[in-house]
């Protein structure tokens, strides 16, 4: 298995709705339709599982296609539905206060809470639907309820992180460290804001997985093995 960079986001697009015209009419027991969310730590490599897990998934739900859902292509979603990209570059930052005030007094204000309402409701209609792969965005707290959705988190010392990091983006151990800072920050304010939830809470998951101690393709093939227990049951 090889990661570079995801698919564009254009051609994930077709893909997706090329899935979506296939899907029509199948049957909804099928022990394929179930999504998977993976959350991480900074540093650890969800987006090469998620890339594990599609090829893997392809290989075995012959002549479907899985999708991996991420900020890139949510974001695209949400500007197919009306979303302005400047809007989208914004969110998250604004104080609540400033968003409320603008909210009352200019018509037509599309307020944070605004887009986090039209996302959830995007991300819930994409994991109802099933062969999706969602990295981040909250989306295990907010498909936690899904019957058939199955929820990862994957962990790793601050070493390891800083190491894989430094090894993946070409960067010194000094812009690491700033990063991680800087993005843990964001995410934490992300997830508090809009979900009240603690991301790393155990409760939110099935399985959490220590990133240091197993390569992507062993992380695969255990969360694979552990949804198929899970879909036995439900498909009975």
């Amino acid at each position: 298995m090889h990661f570079d960079t995801l698919p564009s986001i254009d051609n994930r697009i077709k893909s997706w709705l090329n899935q979506e015209q296939k899907s029509e009419g199948l049957d909804p027991s099928s022990k394929y339709r179930f999504t998977i969310t993976l959350s991480r730590q900074f540093g650890c490599e969800g987006y090469p599982l998620a890339v594990a897990l599609k090829e893997e998934l392809e290989r075995r739900d012959k002549g479907q296609v899985w999708t991996i859902f991420d900020r890139a292509l949510i974001d695209k979603i949400l500007v197919d539905n009306q979303i302005s990209r400047r809007v989208l570059e914004n969110f998250g930052s604004k104080s609540v206060f400033y968003d409320s005030l603008m909210s009352s007094i200019v018509p037509n204000w599309t307020s944070d809470a605004d887009v986090y309402d039209l996302m959830v409701k995007t991300m819930i209609s994409l994991a109802e639907e099933g062969r999706a792969i969602f990295v981040g965005r909250g989306a295990a707290v907010v498909t936690q309820d899904m019957k058939r959705t199955f929820h990862f988190r994957l962990a790793g010392g601050q070493e390891y992180r800083i190491r894989s990091l430094m090894d993946r983006g070409r960067m010194s151990r000094d812009e690491v460290i700033q990063l991680m800072a800087e993005k843990e920050r964001e995410r934490e304010k992300f997830i508090n804001r809009f979900l009240g939830a603690d991301i790393s809470a155990l409760e939110h998951y099935h399985l959490v997985l220590n990133n240091e101690k197993s390569s992507v393709d062993e992380m695969a093939s255990t969360l694979l093995h552990h949804i198929e227990l899970h879909m036995a049951n439900l498909l009975k």
